[in-house]
């Protein structure tokens, strides 16, 4: 009777700690959320900046990676602001006068050392930017889709490594 009583105060424990140590992720959209609201201008600013200078000139058949150190003056500037380490131009075969994409990942803030992969994207053609803030869709392999309006979605990974 010891044993099975000694066993049972064990597992109790264990997911008394297992859930303590649990993030919670509704508090971790949510200020990643706000936190859009928060700098939406800075990115729809820096949007517009990257659309006339970099996407004008992108050949749509291939996508493109920029690091930040590529960009100057205020491009620069905002994305080290917003913690964004890399941008993203790829296109999207979505039946839309703007067919592409643009990608901003996170590299500081934003809970990355929690969710592991953060990205705001830009994405007219896609079904996710048409999702009112606080419209979430969860895949089960730990993919989040939180729409932000305005062609935007933030998407995040806490399977990634």
């Amino acid at each position: 009777m010891k044993k099975i009583f000694c066993f049972g105060v064990i597992i109790n424990f264990l997911l008394i700690i297992m859930t303590g140590c649990t993030p919670n992720y509704e508090k971790i959209f949510e200020e990643n959320n706000q936190r859009f609201d928060d700098n939406r201008l800075l990115l729809n600013k820096t949007l517009s900046l990257i659309e006339k200078g970099y996407v004008k000139k992108w050949d749509s058949k291939m996508g493109v990676t920029l690091e930040v150190e590529s960009f100057s003056g205020d491009i620069k500037e905002n994305l080290l602001k917003l913690g964004i380490g890399s941008v993203e131009i790829s296109g999207d075969i979505g039946p839309c006068d703007k067919n592409y994409n643009v990608i901003f990942h996170i590299v500081e803030g934003w809970n990355i050392s929690t969710l592991r992969v953060v990205q705001l994207v830009y994405a007219p053609c896609n079904f996710n930017t048409k999702r009112d803030r606080n419209k979430h869709l969860n895949y089960i392999n730990h993919q989040d889709f939180w729409g932000q309006g305005g062609d935007w979605f933030i998407y995040s990974d806490t399977d990634k490594f």
